[in-house]
């Protein structure tokens, strides 16, 4: 962890744990108080994950979990995975499906159209 990082867990504990953070603040070398220091901002992108479980159907019943990189997969790319899985071929079989697909969260072949 680096010395920003530490700092901004400092700030935020502040309000919780007053003295021991007080203390850890003047052992980092500095002066002023830490309650009187800006709050730290907000980063939206650090939150995103980058990773997700994408669940594989057929039929409304889970066959594989994918586990993909990246939020922004679409759908042409998730198929291909699933397909790709032994297991949702097995069920799948050479019948013709159509596709739901909610992005990030699951994919569902139903065989009988």
């Amino acid at each position: 962890m680096g010395r920003d990082m530490a700092e901004n867990v400092i700030k935020v504990l502040a309000p919780l744990a007053p003295f021991i953070t007080e203390e850890l603040w003047e052992k980092l070398g500095h002066k002023e108080s830490v309650h009187i220091q800006k709050w730290p901002k907000y980063d939206g992108k650090l939150m995103m994950e980058d990773r997700a479980t994408v669940v594989v159907q057929v039929n409304g019943k889970m066959r594989q979990r994918l586990d993909v990189q990246g939020q922004g997969l679409d759908q042409e790319h998730i198929q291909q995975l699933a397909l790709e899985s032994d297991n949702v071929r097995k069920y799948l079989g050479r019948a013709k499906y159509r596709v739901i697909f909610v992005p990030g969260k699951i994919i569902n072949f139903v065989t009988n159209i």
